[in-house]
């Protein structure tokens, strides 16, 4: 019905669903504002330090991790045929330029790089992906978006030096809740740095424990 009536998109995205439903995958889709450390906390997820993590944002395109027997890299892109790298080309792909018209273009050929790990994690047909930062660019906020109804869960991931900023809580109640995606964890990272810096660590702990409860 979508395609008789010229609704591609929405065609697309029942099919995806289709194919998903048939392969029984559970796919979490790991989310946050940029410079939140997302890659960081999937390496350390997948015990591996898989994706590239920088001190500038980096995830440039929806990177799907899931098992595999060894380590393979393609990049899948919107016409042709998937295209394989190695990790250094990964790195090079997902890192975001400083020419913002490069990013478009990336953006524009590749709809995701997948990644095949031998992972634990993934093995019983589990798939992470990694989501460019939010609130960075509108493109790639937008590259995020489209990809919550594709996902049984998601973590969305909070620094505690920043903690539930208010777009981080606007975007939460715009995008994820009320969209049929029930189960969403929040993980709050950097949290050593705010107990390294706190004159009473045990009081900063339940401090940010009673702000989590009451923001989230």
């Amino acid at each position: 019905l979508n395609r008789g009536l010229g609704m591609e998109d929405g065609a697309l995205q029942l099919q995806e669903l289709a194919d998903r439903v048939q392969a029984g995958v559970f796919r979490v889709l790991v989310l946050g504002e940029f410079k939140r450390g997302k890659s960081t906390l999937i390496n350390a997820l997948l015990g591996a330090n898989l994706l590239p993590a920088n001190v500038t944002p980096t995830t440039a395109l929806l990177t799907l991790i899931k098992y595999g027997p060894e380590v393979k890299i393609e990049l899948i892109p919107f016409r042709g045929e998937p295209q394989q790298v190695d990790a250094e080309q990964l790195a090079q792909t997902l890192s975001l330029s400083t020419d913002e018209e490069e990013n478009h273009r990336r953006q524009a050929t590749y709809k995701m790089v997948e990644v095949q790990y031998p992972s634990p994690l993934c093995q019983n047909n589990v798939e992470i992906v990694d989501s460019p930062g939010l609130n960075e660019s509108a493109m790639r906020t937008e590259i995020t978006s489209g990809y919550i109804r594709q996902s049984d869960a998601a973590i969305f991931v909070l620094s505690a030096t920043n903690f539930a900023s208010l777009t981080e809580l606007e975007y939460l109640n715009t995008h994820i809740l009320g969209k049929g995606l029930t189960h969403i964890f929040f993980a709050i990272n950097q949290y050593d740095r705010v107990l390294d810096d706190a004159d009473d660590p045990a009081r900063e702990a339940r401090d940010l424990t009673a702000l989590a409860e009451q923001r989230l």
